[in-house]
């Protein structure tokens, strides 16, 4: 886990080797957790992302820090949609040496189970929050919402729009 700044916004970036950091930590591994985490206390994973996080190859966790709040941060998933190598990546991120290029088609995204107005299946989803999430910097987020522009996901089962941004689709959930 290492704090960087790519195209100018900073985060917390886990590699795939670093596991799931302990989140909302009480009791006596607290000081030990905060060491791990760069002193911030951190929102907690979906299950269900804990286990996509192990076996994906295109989504990393990061942890961005509240503007109001900055002794919080929040989970957020990078996802990539161009095939980029990411464990590749992890290594220039640990070595120091990635640069922005190796960002660029990256979006942040959270995790939500998000209905279909049409068809009424529920759906784990990677999606763009609704507000600005690159904070600060509303070029960067146009920019990354132009370069996706077509290839936000609709409904697998009808074709219908979300009516929001979704980046990445799992699996179908039960109605």
């Amino acid at each position: 886990m290492k704090e960087i700044e790519a195209e100018g916004f900073k985060y917390i970036y886990c590699t795939r080797s670093d596991g799931i950091p302990l989140a909302r930590v009480v009791g006596p591994q607290r000081q030990e957790a905060e060491s791990l985490i760069h002193g911030l206390e951190l929102e907690g994973i979906e299950p269900f992302m804990q286990r996509q996080l192990a076996q994906s190859s295109d989504i990393r966790l990061v942890y961005v820090q509240r503007f109001f709040q900055p002794h919080i941060a929040d989970v957020f998933y990078l996802h990539w949609d161009d095939g980029n190598n990411l464990n590749t990546l992890d290594e220039k991120v640990e070595r120091g040496n990635f640069t922005d290029i190796d960002f660029k088609n990256s979006l942040l995204t959270v995790y939500r189970r998000i209905e279909c107005p049409n068809c009424h299946l529920w759906w784990d989803a990677l999606i763009v929050k609704p507000a600005d999430s690159y904070w600060g910097d509303s070029k960067l987020f146009d920019a990354k919402i132009a370069l996706r522009s077509s290839s936000f996901k609709s409904c697998p089962n009808c074709g219908a729009s979300f009516r929001r941004l979704v980046a990445k689709i799992f699996k179908i959930q039960e109605k």
